[in-house]
């Protein structure tokens, strides 16, 4: 039960975008990972340089990828009702909007 209090894509996320000199890291896999995270990957945006595959053979700029899940968080949890609300989310959507 005490490990479903770490909140594990956040300390993923902090953890490999801290420590992206020493260890090589998927960015791919950052970008799959929750909407908790958003704010942390934005801040090191520079990692993400390079494309990706999405649905089928379409290829995307992880750049751009990264800037419509954010867009997309946005505008999502400005439409949700308090029953929705999370602190983790809470947290990056304030973040999120002190960058933008």
């Amino acid at each position: 039960m005490a490990m479903s209090l770490v909140n594990w894509d956040v300390l993923i996320a902090t953890y490999n975008t801290r420590n992206f000199k020493a260890t090589l890291i998927d960015t791919q896999f950052l970008l799959t990972l929750s909407d908790k995270t958003l704010h942390i990957l934005v801040k090191d945006k520079a990692l993400f340089q390079g494309e990706m595959k999405q649905r089928g053979s379409e290829v995307v700029r992880q750049e751009d990828f990264l800037a419509n899940r954010v867009n997309n968080f946005i505008e999502e949890y400005e439409q949700r009702s308090w029953l929705s609300w999370n602190l983790a989310e809470a947290t990056a959507y304030k973040n999120l909007k002190e960058e933008n």
